[in-house]
């Protein structure tokens, strides 16, 4: 699966790619994935996690409900502040838990 199909999956299923010190994670509440999925997700992962740290809105999992907080950036490109502000807390909480 390339990058870009496992993007439009990820999408289409509303997946959430939490991430920590292990690396990325995969939060699909309510689905099973493809075993092909989540060997793309693992592949493509250093590619997926930057996507995520930047708040690209193509992995955003909740387009409905962020989309009004979407900033344009330039070149056609997107971010989803939200989708950063829950990612930077949720990564301090994963911080502070280990300490």
């Amino acid at each position: 699966m390339t990058l870009e199909q496992t993007i439009e999956e990820i999408r289409a299923r509303s997946i959430f790619l939490p991430y920590s010190e292990r690396g990325l994670g995969i939060w699909a509440p309510g689905h099973s994935l493809p075993a092909a999925l989540r060997q793309a997700i693992k592949k493509h992962q250093a590619y997926l996690l930057a996507l995520v740290l930047m708040g690209d809105t193509r992995l955003c999992p909740a387009v409905q409900l962020h989309r009004p907080s979407w900033k344009y950036v330039g070149a056609g490109q997107f971010i989803c502040p939200t989708c950063k502000k829950l990612d930077a807390s949720m990564s301090r909480q994963s911080q502070g838990a280990g300490a």
